[in-house]
This record gives C-alpha cells, sequence and structure tokens, in this order.
C-alpha cells in the first residue's frame, strides 16, 4: 500500500531512502508549515517539527492556517495536518512547542535538518548546531516579499561553505517578516527546498547549492560558491 502510494514519484523520490530519512523542520512559519507538509505528502518516515509561536489571525494568508487553528501553537497544528496527508506518520511524528536552543544540537544527529526562521542569528545557531550534532543535510529557504534564496548543503562542517551565507543580524532586512510576506513566495520556496532534499536523496545535486528567484522579473541564478 505504501509503495503504490509513492509509485508516481518513485525515481524523483525513492522511496526506500524516503523510509530511511529523519527530518526535523525548525520554524513553522509560511514556509516552515509548508515543508513539513510536503515532507509528509513525500513519505518520509519520521519527522520532528519544532515551534514557540501561536497561530494569529494575521498568520492566515500569508502562512496558510486556518481560522479553526487560531490560538493553536503552530508546530501541533502543522503536525496534525501533516498526519492528515500522511497517516503513517502518526506514531514517527514529533512535536516541539518551543523554541530550538543550542543546547538541544543532539536532537539533530543524522537527520535533514530544515532551517525555515526568519533570523540569521538563529539560522546561525541552528547550523552550529547540526555541524555540532553531525547531520546529513542542512537546507535554509529565505523570503522578503517576492524574493527567495534557497541554500543546501550536505554533510555540513565547521566553516563550511553554508557559512559564508550568514552575515550579521544589522545587515538584514529591515522589518518584519510577517509584514512582508505572501503564501505563493512561501509555497514556491518551500518547494524548492524540499526539490533540493529529494534530490540529494538520489544525488543529482552538488553537494551545496545556493540559488536565488526574484520573482518580480522571474529572474533565476545560482549564486557564486562561496570559497571554503
Amino acid at each position: 500500500k505504501l509503495k503504490l502510494r509513492n509509485s508516481r514519484q518513485e525515481g524523483l523520490a525513492p522511496y526506500a531512502k524516503l523510509q530511511e530519512a529523519d527530518c526535523v523542520v525548525i520554524g513553522a512559519g509560511a514556509v516552515g508549515r509548508k515543508v513539513a507538509e510536503q515532507l509528509a505528502a513525500l513519505g518520509v518516515k519520521k519527522l520532528q517539527i519544532w515551534d514557540h509561536d501561536t497561530v494569529e489571525l494575521e498568520n492566515l494568508a500569508p502562512q496558510g492556517y486556518k481560522e479553526n487553528q487560531l490560538k493553536r501553537n503552530k508546530a501541533e497544528a502543522t503536525g496534525e495536518d501533516c498526519i492528515s496527508l500522511n497517516a503513517g506518520l502518526a506514531d514517527n511524528i514529533t512535536i516541539k512547542s518551543r523554541r530550538f536552543a543550542k543546547s538541544d544540537f543532539k536532537e539533530l544527529a543524522g537527520k535533514h535538518v530544515f532551517s525555515c526562521v526568519d533570523s540569521i542569528e538563529t539560522r546561525k545557531n541552528i547550523y552550529e548546531s547540526a555541524v555540532k550534532a553531525g547531520c546529513n543535510w542542512f537546507g535554509d529557504a529565505r523570503v522578503a516579499g517576492e524574493v527567495i534564496r534557497v541554500i543546501a548543503e550536505s554533510k555540513p562542517v565547521k566553516n563550511g561553505k553554508y557559512s559564508k551565507t550568514l552575515f550579521e543580524q544589522t545587515e538584514a532586512y529591515e522589518g518584519s517578516c510577517h509584514q512582508k510576506m505572501v503564501n505563493y513566495a512561501a509555497n514556491i520556496a518551500s518547494g524548492a527546498l524540499v526539490g533540493k532534499f529529494a534530490q540529494s536523496l538520489r544525488e543529482t545535486i552538488a553537494s551545496f547549492s545556493d540559488h536565488n528567484l526574484n520573482l518580480l522579473g522571474w529572474d533565476l541564478f545560482e549564486t557564486e560558491e562561496p570559497k571554503s
């Protein structure tokens, strides 16, 4: 039954490797919520979702939450939606309804880590934790309005290529991401990130990749690879 469920995506998202993949999504906002749902639909065997926040009215349009989920913890609400997409996750989904902290680094050991947060400093903390734990793969999607950046690195190491994409928080886009987010941009970003994950499973993508998409002019380009 499970193989039949995934039959039309076989070759693009290998069933055997999906069954081995242990995924962690940190942040269940606009991008993270969609990443978690896509991973569930794709058929990953294990999924962990982190978020301390609750669903508010302003989250409905950009983040795709439902009205009956208002005031619910985002990780819990997203987890329930993931199970509705893939009942096989019911016994293999872990909900962490709090902030991820550096002291939680062991939770990332051997995992495929999806960083879906809106702070450069938080991204840095998650990445350093993932490296310390020895994660299998690290992915990050950044969205500012209609500008998207998707980065992925297999078996990241200290001071690796991803670390060169981080900058001081003071250099980040000014203004709340909640004010500059639309659902369609989050869907594209999450799809691209999950796509890179699937390509890594079938080993058809470079160990490090960094792509930018500007929806204003539909310009897609690969960022110049940082020097190690």
